[in-house]
């Protein structure tokens, strides 16, 4: 797989194979849950099998790693957005942690050059209320918000 890298350490590769995907796509959704906790998404908790059985086989995905330690990954597949356009949906997006913040500077120029090399359609995220990080790289690269949803769980 290429790999792209411009700090020492820092790399980006899309994965391998689906069987790739799959395993670190769960390693980074279990980390998601444990860090998350109980402020964890509904969708986070009761969808992601849905999810691996029916978006990860057509998506385009980017793995982060910081020396040889996987840190994250990006995922994108095509949908229909909610007026019939389509749309590469960035699914799945991970703070990289473990990463200092240059590196996650790094990481993010390489997410927006694999971006313009893969997506087709216009881009759509989700993002969490407290995902900072996503929102200034969001921001950077002309993004704007179009719909904001509320949850509530049920206690």
């Amino acid at each position: 797989p290429r790999i792209m890298e411009s700090l020492p350490g820092i790399a980006a590769r899309v994965p391998i194979n689906l069987s790739e995907l799959i395993r670190y796509s769960r390693i980074a959704h279990r980390k998601h849950l444990i860090k998350a906790g109980k402020r964890v998404g509904l969708s986070a908790r009761k969808d992601y099998a849905y999810y691996e059985k029916t978006f990860l086989p057509k998506a385009k995905a980017l793995l982060f790693f910081k020396n040889n330690s996987f840190c994250g990954l990006v995922v994108h597949f095509p949908r229909t957005g909610l007026f019939g356009d389509r749309q590469d949906y960035l699914a799945w997006h991970d703070d990289l942690s473990g990463m200092s913040p240059k590196e996650v500077n790094v990481a993010h120029q390489q997410l927006a050059a694999w971006l313009k090399q893969t997506a087709k359609h216009r881009v759509s995220i989700f993002l969490t209320s407290r995902n900072n990080q996503m929102y200034k790289f969001c921001g950077e690269l002309g993004f704007v918000t179009s719909r904001v949803l509320f949850e509530k769980t049920k206690r």
